[in-house]
């Protein structure tokens, strides 16, 4: 990956973060303490920054650094999603847990074909009883 790439998949990663938590770039350059100029070419891919800077990035959008260094992979957003309920209360955490199950079973894939059969299977035993 050249130097290039690296500051686009940054660029794009801080673009997302970002906007999911609904903050401006004034609003998240004001966070960390650098100027909005600089900021914009960061997620524009046109500036790189210090490991620094990098790392008050990740804090305030509530990701790893990883999340913004690579490519969006699934297990980098679990790690963000356990990054967030770090030092939440136990409260917080069970009623997350809560949410994503029920996202899960709600978007999950299902074998309609293998449900339509067992459909029908359980109708027509209702029927011979």
């Amino acid at each position: 990956m050249t130097k290039k790439e690296l500051q686009r998949t940054i660029g794009q990663n801080l673009l997302h973060a970002r906007t999911r938590l609904g903050l401006t770039q004034e609003d998240l350059a004001d966070k960390v303490e650098i100027s909005t100029t600089f900021y914009a070419n960061l997620e524009c891919g046109n500036r790189m920054m210090s490991i620094v800077t990098l790392r008050k990035l990740a804090d305030a959008l509530c990701v790893s650094t990883d999340s913004l260094l690579y490519d969006n992979r699934p297990n980098e957003q679990i790690h963000s999603i356990q990054m967030m309920l770090q030092d939440q209360p136990a409260k917080v955490i069970s009623l997350s847990e809560k949410i994503i199950r029920a996202c899960v079973d709600e978007l999950s894939p299902i074998d309609t074909k293998k449900e339509g059969t067992d459909r029908i299977d359980a109708s027509s035993t209702q029927t011979e009883n």
